[in-house]
């Protein structure tokens, strides 16, 4: 009896390595040659999910008696109040990097007046220290930037042009390939806004055509999955979310301080906040 166990459990192994690399290589397969094709009705299902909470609240109002028209216009809404605002948001954003990173460009293109310029900065605000203090303070903060501008840690700061150069042509590059690709993005937003509607107003069909699809012992995963990413996963984000505002809005306070007291002048502080 001892052997057949052993066998038996041997076999179960296998059988579960088998299935575990079966699963891993199609989604392999997917990721790498159809996930592009399929996101715009992946993305669609995803906010489709979204709107069910909404779309069943006012279901229950009307009596089902305009499921199809209140999908439509929960769609329509939530692309005129959100999406069209986040998309410009994400454009404005974009176009505040791009401008920080020139910014940063021209600053690192001349090292030694930036070093010179934060030297003065930080003795000019130690003025308000005792006289003695502040001549400590002085000395250390002007042996400490000769130090940089004259030993090796200064060339270790030099800018390699060669690199921002070949960085900058391929941003370039890189600009150029999305610009030619518009005309896929918009049939791919196209097709998403139609997927999008027919999900939400056939959301449960296609929740139980999928749970069809599945062993009868199985058939509840998709809701557990569901409960499980609402539960905790989105509880998480919201508290790392918390947690990143918080830092965002500290840092923006203090170096509005610090621009407030002129020893921060650039106007990029809220970006690197």
């Amino acid at each position: 009896n001892a052997m057949p166990q052993k066998v038996e459990k041997r076999r179960e192994f296998l059988i579960n390595l088998v299935f575990i690399i079966a699963v891993l290589g199609l989604l392999y397969v997917f990721f790498k040659y159809m996930f592009w094709i399929t996101a715009p009705f992946i993305f669609a299902f995803l906010l489709a999910i979204i709107l069910q909470k909404p779309l069943r609240f006012l279901d229950k109002k009307t009596k089902n008696k305009y499921h199809g028209f209140w999908s439509i216009l929960l769609v329509i809404l939530s692309i005129c109040v959100v999406i069209i605002p986040l998309g410009f948001l994400i454009s404005a954003l974009i176009s505040k990097i791009i401008d920080f990173a020139k910014y940063l460009l021209d600053l690192a293109s001349d090292l030694p007046t930036l070093l010179t310029t934060l030297e003065d900065k930080l003795l000019s605000f130690g003025k308000f220290l005792p006289e003695r203090a502040y001549e400590s303070f002085s000395t250390t903060i002007s042996t400490w930037f000769n130090d940089i501008l004259e030993n090796s840690t200064s060339k270790a700061l030099t800018v390699d042009f060669n690199t921002i150069k070949s960085g900058v042509t391929t941003g370039v590059s890189g600009v150029v390939s999305v610009v030619k690709n518009i005309p896929s993005i918009l049939i791919a937003i196209v097709i998403s806004i139609i997927a999008w509607i027919f999900m939400t107003k056939d959301y449960n069909k296609i929740v139980k055509f999928i749970q069809l699809q599945l062993p009868e012992e199985k058939r509840n995963v998709p809701v557990e999955i569901k409960q499980v990413f609402t539960k905790n996963v989105l509880r998480i984000s919201r508290a790392y979310g918390l947690i990143m505002c918080i830092t965002f809005f500290e840092l923006f306070l203090g170096f509005s301080i610090l621009r407030l007291t002129g020893i921060m002048s650039n106007k990029y502080f809220v970006w690197i906040a």
